[in-house]
Order: structure tokens, then sequence, then C-alpha cells
């Protein structure tokens, strides 16, 4: 009704994101009007602390949003997840972002000796795999804790990763092998994994 009325199309969130992206601009302005001051007074002192104050509030405004957009990524996700039929509560994942973290990486992947399709999500503390559902939905199969320390990542042949993880919620300790798109794929993956890995280990002793 509001918007009929001032003859917009915007709607009610890009009129709520203008003054953060006024206050971004800010730094901006003040920087150009720095260039107008010579030498060194005390006009110029307070504009250089004006533009370092500015930096560190356009610093935390976009912290803030990138934090938002995580989390509303990881809602979606989680919003995407159905129970496995087998185990309907330990694999039925909540909270993930206070859980593991951020979201990394994802990607498709194939468990090499059944060839079943499988997802995977690589968040900063654990390594998500679901099973493709209906309806854009994703069933999970297993959830690797990679803060402990019996997960094993590395590469078998081209584009193959074998996971080995006593951590899961299943318990397994048996490898398991998922073929990638490209041994380039695989690499990165296995070089992501095993740096979070060795950066939780580090954590850990201190």
């Amino acid at each position: 009704e509001c918007r009929s009325e001032i003859s917009s199309n915007l709607n009610l969130e890009s009129y709520l994101i203008k003054p953060l992206q006024r206050l971004l601009k800010y730094k901006l302005l003040l920087e150009e009007i720095l260039k107008y001051f010579d030498g060194v007074g005390k006009n110029r002192g307070i504009m250089e602390t004006a533009i370092e104050f500015m930096s560190k509030i356009s610093a935390k405004v976009n912290e803030s949003r990138k934090l938002h957009e995580m989390k509303v990524k990881i809602q979606h996700l989680e919003n995407s997840f159905i129970p496995s039929k087998r185990s309907p509560e330990t694999l039925y994942l909540t909270n993930l972002h206070e859980r593991y973290g951020d979201l990394l990486m994802e990607g498709k992947f194939c468990k090499l000796w059944r060839k079943k399709q499988r997802k995977l999500f690589l968040f900063e503390k654990a390594l998500l795999l679901t099973k493709s559902g209906r309806d854009d939905k994703y069933i999970v199969k297993d959830c690797i804790q990679l803060n402990l320390i019996h997960v094993d990542v590395h590469k078998t042949r081209d584009n193959v990763m074998m996971v080995t993880s006593l951590s899961s919620l299943q318990s397994r300790s048996k490898p398991v092998l998922y073929l990638a798109e490209s041994s380039a794929i695989c690499c990165q993956w296995i070089g992501a994994i095993n740096q979070r890995i060795q950066i939780l280990n580090e954590d850990r002793r201190y």
C-alpha cells in the first residue's frame, strides 16, 4: 500500500539497506575531501582520524552483513534436509552454523563402488554427506566432525578422494571413496578439508 502511494517498485528490504549503503560511502567522501588539505595541520589530523574511524565502521558493517548472509544460506540448507528412514533422529541436523561454523564449500561426488550420487558440504568443523531427494531436498547420510582426530582424507588416484573416519555419527571406520568431476576439484576438496583439520588440531593444542 505504501509502495503504491509513492509510486515505487522497491520493496521494504531495499529501503532498509539504503542507510547501510550510505554509511559505507562516507569513508570515500572523507578521503576525497582530504585531498584538498595541504600539509600537516589540526584539521587534517581530525580528517584522518575520521577516515580511520569510518574504516572500522565499514569493516564491522561488512562483517555483520556477511555473517547474516551466511546464516540465511545455512538456514535455507537446513530447511532442505529430510530425515533418513533408517536413522530419522540422529541424522536430521539443525543449528548447523552454531555447531559447525561457516559453510565453506559444497559439491557433487559419486560414491565409487555403488555409483551413488552424493552432495558434500564442508563446514569449518564438519563434513556433511547427503543424498539428493525429491524437490531439491537432501537426506543426511552422515556428519563427520573434523575436530576429532580420527579423520583421514587423501587422494588415491585421479579424481578419487578417500575419507576414513571414526568420528561420524554412525561411527564407521570403513574407508569411503568419492569420485570427483575432475582431478582439480578432488585436490581442491582434499586441500580444504585437511587445512581445516590442521587448524582445528592446532586450536585444540592451545
